[in-house]
């Protein structure tokens, strides 16, 4: 990115552009940090303390991955997505193996008489 910055716009003009994408990049990371750590402890109850390292440490781990490189960032994604999915596929099943048998009427009855009540109604 920055070569070809460099050749079509100059030093200067490539080195904002390059800076404002890692700019980016570190804010996206940052606040996608920070929402994760707080949508995960609203589960369970942790110090803000306790929760401000969480969310430093975890920070601090995705840019350590990135000084490693991006194979070794890779590999630590998929393995993230992986475990994400295990426990995607225990809520899902355990949701459905505890499921009451008037929850299905329910969920039908609230679709009929609420969602397509208010699409067909509303604009």
């Amino acid at each position: 990115m920055y070569s070809f910055s460099y050749f079509v716009l100059g030093p200067a003009a490539s080195f904002v552009a390059v800076v404002s994408i890692l700019v980016d990049y570190i804010l996206t990371a940052c606040i996608s940090t920070v929402s994760a750590v707080t949508n995960d402890t609203a589960f369970f109850s942790l110090g803000a303390g306790a929760e401000r390292a969480l969310i430093l440490s975890v920070i601090l781990g995705v840019a350590g991955l990135n000084i490693l490189g991006i194979c070794e960032n890779a590999r630590a994604t998929f393995g993230i997505f992986i475990a994400a999915a295990f426990i995607f596929a225990n809520l899902i099943a355990l949701g459905l193996l505890h499921l009451d048998p008037q929850s299905p009427h329910l969920m039908l009855a609230s679709m009929t008489t609420g969602v397509l009540a208010d699409v067909s109604h509303h604009s």
